[in-house]
C-alpha cells in the first residue's frame, strides 16, 4: 500500500486549507512509518514562529479569495521579520532571509 500512501502525502502536501504547520507534524507522523526521514531535511525550517505562521495562514485565505493587494501586504510584513516566502504548485516554501 506504500504508492496508495505516498498518493495521500501528496495530497497533503498540495492542500492549500491545511496550515503549514499542521502539514509539518502530519508529515512528520507518517514519517514514521514510511522511513523518508523527512525530519532530516537540512532545508527545513524547524521553528516557525507563531505570528509568521498566523500570517502565511492569513495569506493563504487572502489568495484563495484573489485578495491580491492583501496577500502582497502580508508577504511584505513577513519579509520584514527575516523571512522569505515563495509560491509553488504545492503551496507557501517558507526560507529564512
Amino acid at each position: 500500500n506504500t504508492p496508495e500512501a505516498l498518493a495521500v502525502v501528496w495530497k497533503l502536501v498540495k492542500d492549500d486549507s491545511v496550515s503549514p504547520m499542521d502539514k509539518r507534524t502530519t508529515l512528520l507522523d507518517f514519517d514514521k512509518v514510511l522511513g523518508l526521514n523527512l525530519s532530516e531535511n537540512e532545508f527545513e525550517i524547524k521553528d516557525i514562529p507563531l505570528d509568521v505562521e498566523v500570517l502565511m495562514d492569513e495569506r493563504a485565505q487572502a489568495r484563495e479569495i484573489k485578495d491580491f493587494s492583501k496577500s502582497d501586504d502580508l508577504r511584505l510584513k513577513i519579509e520584514s521579520m527575516g523571512y522569505v516566502l515563495k509560491d509553488t504548485d504545492t503551496g507557501q516554501i517558507l526560507e529564512k532571509a
